[in-house]
């Protein structure tokens, strides 16, 4: 099956030498697969993946399982259909996530499109700060769906409420203390279940009080979804203008960006430990 490949992926890697196009074809599917994984879609520069390839890149160990799978994930979509692209192959996987994700990455745009320019934009800072509060939001309601999943759990549907506290409430009550209990290793060896050498990089019972930190924050300024998409809430009471300082003690959207990062990665752990109780029980 023909390769689907853009203009500027083809002259890259047409670029070099031809034993080093392999090299660039493994480089290219595990960079595609991470960026994906961490940022729901990677944006890929293959002229600079080209020049590491030319300065000498290559891989130090022979592929392990995981990685090959991910190599084997990236041919499938060379093979999808022109209509389907992989945005839309990995919302056919997991809906939650990849509209989450969506969110999350306009929010980073525009962030950048205010930081970028002169003079600023600071009227972006509205669906900013909504593009990062429905990410929180629907990340909330897929964990719960994927807590769901847990054979042991107990059946439940995300509430389709705006309520962060409530959701955030939902999902806390309804995690087992193994997920909660859940570490994070780095070059961890694993024997009969236990981890006898490794450096441990975090754990879920931090990532789900920063959660709660930031379902705290935007419950507390935006309670209902509605205070950075009307300039008035219901009542009819007018809303100031959104200033980072006064909303959540930060000095600038690059901040805002950061912290979010943070809490995506967050988010994204504690999804990785439910999904291993999910697996392993």
């Amino acid at each position: 099956m023909a390769e689907q490949r853009t203009e500027k992926h083809e002259l890259a890697r047409n670029s070099l030498p031809e034993d080093s196009v392999p090299v660039f074809d493994d480089l290219v599917a595990d960079y595609r697969f991470a960026a994906t994984k961490h940022h729901g879609s990677p944006f890929v520069s293959y002229v600079v993946l080209a020049d590491l390839v030319r300065a000498g890149w290559r891989l130090t160990e022979e592929p392990d399982a995981a990685r090959k799978q991910a190599r084997a994930l990236q041919e499938m979509f060379r093979g999808l259909p022109s209509s389907q692209d992989s945005d839309e192959f990995f919302y056919s996987m997991d809906r939650w996530e990849s509209i989450a994700s969506s969110y999350r990455r306009a929010g980073d745009l525009l962030c950048d499109v205010v930081l970028n320019t002169s003079p600023r934009d600071t009227s972006l800072v509205f669906p900013i700060l909504f593009c990062y509060r429905h990410f929180l939001e629907v990340s909330l309601k897929g964990l719960i769906q994927l807590n769901a999943d847990i054979p042991t759990s107990t059946p439940i549907k995300a509430p389709m409420s705006h309520l962060l506290d409530k959701l955030w409430h939902v999902l806390n009550d309804n995690l087992s203390e193994n997920t909660k209990s859940t570490t994070m290793w780095q070059d961890a060896t694993v024997e009969d279940g236990k981890v006898l050498a490794g450096v441990q990089t975090g754990n879920v019972q931090d990532d789900l009080q920063l959660l709660n930190h930031w379902c705290g924050q935007f419950a507390k300024e935006d309670p209902t979804s509605d205070r950075f998409r009307y300039p008035e809430s219901r009542q009819g009471d007018p809303y100031k203008f959104p200033r980072l300082h006064d909303l959540f003690g930060l000095d600038d959207l690059d901040k805002l960006k950061c912290e979010i990062d943070k809490l995506g990665q967050a988010i994204h752990n504690i999804g990785l430990a439910i999904a291993g109780e999910i697996e392993f029980g």
